[in-house]
């Protein structure tokens, strides 16, 4: 499969899995357009999202949201190269850029890398990890802009997050969970996405994102994954580089303004 194909389709089905977590979504999806509304109502990328599968007219994506989100304002997920007419047209409806990142996929295992002394990594399977692991998101994404109530209501369903279709894991450093990450593989395709890497800001230069990536890399390989994606932040692109990933694609992602 064409890598860019692959790391839409991939970022498509971690958005859409992921909407199950919370108590209540609103999901449509064809072929062509990927829309969501979750529980909240704040603009989070995964949460109140359209993220276009194909080349389509602006206009017609407007719509589209026009109808979709009545009552909200959502992330509009583009791909930088292929949806210019898009990204030209939101932005003279002024919607605001939040910045690029770049889609990374990588198609082999990686490494484990070395530990540092006093770090191990888990996966979670009862509800007091999973608990850990929100924890650690919450004040990792704060610094993004991401509220931390917000952040509890995209893991609200602890059955739906538990219910093994995806990896969960958590770095401790002596104990203390200091990283979290996860990842998911859709068996149709054979494509996986690894979402949620956070570290506690006070515990960072430790190696627990680069421990906790690796590892749920290699299980969405062990899961059947032929190709991993994930989209990276800035400080995130350089540790998934050396592990291997590489960019495919450039998104871009711009907030609607409010409705009415």
């Amino acid at each position: 499969m064409d890598p860019v194909r692959a790391s839409d389709l991939a970022l498509a089905d971690g958005i859409e899995l992921m909407a199950g977590w919370q108590t209540r979504h609103r999901t449509e999806r064809t072929a062509e357009v990927l829309v969501t509304a979750g529980a909240t109502r704040f603009p989070a990328p995964y949460a109140n999202a359209l993220l276009p599968l194909e080349a389509r007219p602006a206009e017609e994506l407007f719509e589209r949201a026009a109808r979709f989100f009545d009552d909200r304002r959502y992330v509009l997920w583009s791909q930088v190269d292929r949806d210019r007419a898009v990204i030209e047209a939101a932005r003279n409806k002024e919607y605001l850029p939040l910045g690029d990142t770049p889609g990374m996929l990588i198609e082999t295992r990686v490494s484990p890398g070395e530990s540092a002394p006093g770090l191990s990594v888990e996966e979670i399977s009862t509800r007091d990890q999973l608990a850990d692991l929100v924890h650690v998101c919450q004040e990792a994404y704060a610094e993004a802009g991401l509220p931390a109530e917000i952040g509890a209501k995209l893991f609200a369903s602890s059955d739906a997050v538990l219910d093994g279709r995806a990896t969960l894991a958590l770095a401790r450093f002596e104990g203390r969970a200091i990283a979290a990450a996860l990842s998911l593989v859709t068996p149709d395709n054979g494509l996986g996405g690894v979402y949620w890497v956070a570290t506690l800001p006070a515990e960072r230069r430790k190696g627990a994102a680069d421990a906790v990536t690796r590892h749920v890399t290699n299980a969405a390989f062990d899961r059947g994954a032929r190709a991993v994606t994930l989209q990276a932040s800035r400080a995130g692109e350089p540790i998934y580089r050396r592990m291997g990933y590489r960019e495919v694609v450039r998104y871009e992602r711009l907030l609607s303004p409010k409705p009415g």
